[in-house]
């Protein structure tokens, strides 16, 4: 039972959401999650798993996914802490112009610049 798990899990990750920005891979949920599949099958289809606990783990992922928490409870517009839309917030954390400078400068650099 194990190794039918093992392959809806390595095919809903197939279907996961690749994040790109300006060319980039971003290290994302998905990666994080990979990394977690791998470590709960470190035989692969061969390993033994909680089929239980694998299970809720798979649904979780099939709605975080399917964006289905997003949509139940949309929200009207898009706010955080800083201000800054989501291309901002983007911009300031891939930025190639300022790749030599620490991450924590490029986003008080955003932050600083819509409070002017």
């Amino acid at each position: 039972m194990a190794a039918s798990r093992y392959r809806s899990l390595l095919q809903l990750m197939k279907q996961w959401p690749v994040k790109e920005f300006k060319g980039k891979r971003s290290s994302d949920l998905g990666d994080q999650i990979k990394k977690q599949i791998l470590t709960k099958f470190p035989q692969g289809e061969a390993s033994t798993v909680d089929e239980k606990e694998c299970d809720n783990y798979y649904n979780s992922l099939v709605r975080i996914s399917n964006d289905v928490h997003k949509k139940k409870w949309e929200r009207p517009k898009i706010t955080n802490a800083s201000g800054a839309n989501e291309e901002e917030l983007r911009n300031a954390l891939y930025s190639e112009e300022e790749e030599d400078k620490p991450l924590i400068e490029r986003l008080k650099a955003t932050m600083f610049a819509k409070s002017k």
